[in-house]
């Protein structure tokens, strides 16, 4: 199981409790938890890699990916400003790599949980293994 690390100002908004909720249900392998959470049409937009469209493709992507296996999970920062939400952070995936990251999530609406779009952006920190 995962170990997840999350800072204490990560949790004073409800979109924040969400995602805090979402990406622990990922580090410990509940991906269903995301997939209710999802539009059908969500577009994942992954820089310099590209883009998928569609819940499927989405889900299989995330389950191919470093939260399939990862050690540590970390969040360092959220921001949110109405339907929209960043998080940052780190993970400590198989092999000691350690992988930066940036997600922004676009919600359906302000009042909405279902996620419409996420952009990601993931650069592995060379000389940071652990």
């Amino acid at each position: 199981m995962a170990k997840i690390f999350v800072k204490p100002d990560c949790g004073n908004a409800p979109k924040k409790l969400f995602l805090k909720d979402l990406y622990s249900s990922l580090a410990e392998g509940d991906v269903r938890w995301l997939e209710d959470n999802l539009l059908d049409n969500v577009v994942w937009h992954i820089a310099g890699v590209g883009e998928t469209l569609g819940k499927e493709a989405y889900m299989s992507g995330i389950q191919s990916g470093v939260f399939k296996r990862l050690r540590e999970l970390h969040i360092d920062t959220m921001i949110t400003h109405g339907p929209e939400v960043a998080v940052s952070g780190r993970v400590l995936a198989p092999g000691g790599k350690e992988i930066a990251f940036c997600d922004i999530y676009t919600f359906a609406s302000a009042g909405s949980y279902k996620i419409k779009k996420v952009v990601s952006f993931v650069v592995e920190e060379p000389g940071r293994q652990k």
